[in-house]
């Protein structure tokens, strides 16, 4: 019976929740130095390309766990900058896949809200580099490009969520159990 009211339970809270969608783009960066500049680690093979590329990657990520780039992701996309510091430091979830590409989440309350606020990351991101990270020529030594924006409707894992239900009604259960032997013996 515990079963049965914890899946039920789990399928309302699902159908009142209010709709949300999942958007994910995939950034991938490359140097660009011209080879004079690069110096002679990079004439014979791409160890430190990579190993650039990499060290460049995280700055993306640590970029994107900044409040203040995303307060100006928010800006950009001509949204209000939510109030709350942990919010904006935890909006995107961030997974570096290889040494040069860089997985974005973000879970938003519309299509529209997810692509905007992807977009808008992506112009920050390809803006800062273009004024920070210039070679001597006042070229880029980074380039950014993306792939498509991705949104689809968020959903639950009704498996997860009935085993997660299951346990918690065998544990409520084990304990009514306990509480009506401890009664019977007094």
């Amino acid at each position: 019976m515990t079963m049965v009211v914890a899946l039920l339970g789990i399928i309302i809270f699902d159908k009142l929740m209010n709709a949300s969608y999942d958007g994910a783009v995939t950034l991938i960066v490359k140097q660009t130095m011209p080879s004079g500049e690069l110096g002679d680690d990079y004439k014979y093979d791409g160890y430190y390309a990579v190993m650039a590329n990499q060290v460049f990657a995280d700055t993306l990520e640590s970029w994107l766990d900044s409040p203040e780039i995303i307060a100006e992701v928010y800006e950009k996309a001509g949204m209000d900058v939510p109030v709350s510091m942990s919010y904006l430091a935890n909006r995107f979830e961030i997974d570096k896949v290889v040494s040069q590409s860089v997985a974005v989440r973000i879970n938003a309350g519309s299509t529209e809200e997810a692509q905007t606020l992807l977009k808008a990351m992506v112009e920050v991101l390809k803006s800062r580099i273009e004024n920070v990270l210039v070679g001597s020529q006042n070229q880029p030594m980074f380039t950014l490009s993306s792939s498509n924006i991705l949104v689809l409707p968020h959903q639950l894992d009704y498996r997860l969520q009935f085993g997660v239900g299951l346990v918690g009604a065998v544990v409520v259960g084990l304990f009514m159990a306990y509480a009506v032997y401890a009664m019977k013996e007094e």
